[in-house]
């Protein structure tokens, strides 16, 4: 019995310490909310992500829109526990989440595995904006949040600088991140539209 106690315990520690390492990493204009600060669940289980990588898909939530932080937090947590408690996943699927206050909200991190598309997860980092693109506009405040964030990860070696930018409905049949959103980031530098050839189409993993 001891020794079970002491299995888990390490298994705990070396989770928190992969959560509190990608938390407390900072960058010259990312405006972090830690999984700590947005009062996070502990992990089911971890799956370590191979770094860098070379695949950002960008996607939106479809509900939780939110203006302040307080908000904001509130919403990123109902989001872990729906995908937790009615999903049955081992944590909130995404490894960023972006917030109308302009803020970046730690879900998985650069280091762990997301459960967003089934293909890409271990070989993407995966972005969702919180709300329903396809009636809300990104504001410029979310823009200018996830391009420093991706130059974070090119910056601490986790995204390759050639990392293609996919929006979800590239990878999966969903609409996500929604058409409005979809229209910003055809903008951005190493943007890739189009069915990727690991297209995948299962409903369940899907988000909007």
């Amino acid at each position: 019995m001891k020794i079970v106690y002491i299995i888990i315990l390490i298994w705990m520690v070396t989770n928190a310490t992969r959560y509190a390492r990608d938390e407390e990493e900072s960058c010259d204009g990312v405006k972090f909310v830690t999984r700590a600060e947005w009062e996070a669940r502990p992990p089911v289980r971890t799956a370590p992500m191979a770094l860098p990588v070379n695949h950002i898909i960008i996607m939106h939530t479809c509900y939780g829109a939110c203006d302040n932080t307080p908000l904001c937090k509130r919403n990123v947590k109902a989001i872990q526990d729906y995908h937790m408690d009615d999903k049955g996943w081992w944590n909130i699927a995404y490894s960023f989440l972006i917030g109308g206050d302009g803020r970046v909200y730690v879900g998985v991190g650069f280091h762990n595995v997301g459960e967003y598309t089934i293909n890409y997860n271990d070989i993407s980092i995966g972005v969702a904006f919180l709300g329903n693109f396809d009636y809300m506009v990104p504001t410029a405040e979310m823009l200018n949040a996830t391009k420093e964030l991706i130059n974070c990860g090119i910056k601490k070696g986790y995204i390759t600088p050639s990392a293609e930018i996919h929006g979800q409905r590239d990878a999966t049949c969903t609409n996500s991140p929604g058409k409005n959103l979809y229209a910003e980031i055809k903008k951005w530098d190493n943007f890739i539209g189009g069915r990727l050839p690991l297209y995948h189409c299962c409903a369940d993993h899907n988000k909007g």
